[in-house]
């Protein structure tokens, strides 16, 4: 029934843009950090799991661990990209990969992908780049400084192989470098994983799709055998 007033039913005045922080439970806050541009705090966000049936019919486009991620437009000052990440209170980052909106267009629905756990990121690497500059004997010299850290990365080993210059003999260790963010790389660039070693760029792709994993080919400098 309607409220009553000084004897008059007074009709109830329903607001789509608050509706979310009244009537939801199990709210957080969290970080929108674009791409570019500033980070946003959100004071009031829901995560909500994926049911089967939407990763079954999304026809390969959402994976199992991907969640749903809603947020009230009245906290989002800056429309979501795909490629933006949320962040959560426990520094999870979930990188946006589809985007609707809902409720009268009073709040995001945003699928996200935990790329960590998607592809199994457990590491961090460094990216270092060369400068160069003549050295004592004239030739040109490389001098390594840090590019970009904190780069979350999966180093998978490929090969351990013997390669033959000359006389001599070498080891070469060749992995596959599976990154959650696209990165800039090239020749000019080394890659420093989480223990210190250093691989040399041979290779690399970028990701096909947002959510995919960007691979690079990299190998250790080789060392004489013994």
């Amino acid at each position: 029934m309607l409220p009553h007033k000084g004897g008059l039913r007074v009709p109830v005045v329903f607001d789509p843009s608050t509706d979310f922080e009244d009537v939801c439970d199990g709210l957080e806050a969290v970080t929108l950090v674009p791409r570019s541009g500033s980070t946003i705090a959100i004071t009031n966000a829901l995560q909500r799991a994926l049911t089967t049936a939407e990763i079954e019919a999304s026809n390969g486009k959402y994976v199992g661990g991907d969640v749903r991620w809603h947020l009230s437009e009245a906290e989002v000052t800056t429309e979501p990209k795909l490629g933006d990440e949320i962040k959560d209170a426990n520094s999870r980052r979930y990188t946006i990969i589809d985007k609707q909106h809902a409720t009268l267009e009073h709040r995001w629905r945003l699928i996200c992908r935990d790329m960590a756990v998607v592809w199994g990121l457990d590491c961090f690497i460094t990216i270092l780049q060369a400068t160069y500059a003549k050295g004592a004997g004239g030739a040109m010299e490389p001098t390594w400084k840090v590019s970009q850290t904190g780069i979350r990365a999966r180093v998978q080993p490929l090969a351990l192989d013997v390669e033959h210059d000359h006389d001599a003999q070498h080891r070469v260790k060749r992995v596959k470098v599976y990154v959650g963010e696209d990165v800039v790389v090239n020749h000019t660039y080394r890659l420093k994983g989480p223990d210190g070693t250093l691989y040399k760029i041979t290779g690399y792709t970028g990701a096909e799709r947002i959510g995919d994993a960007q691979v690079i080919d990299a190998e250790v400098t080789p060392w004489p055998l013994s």
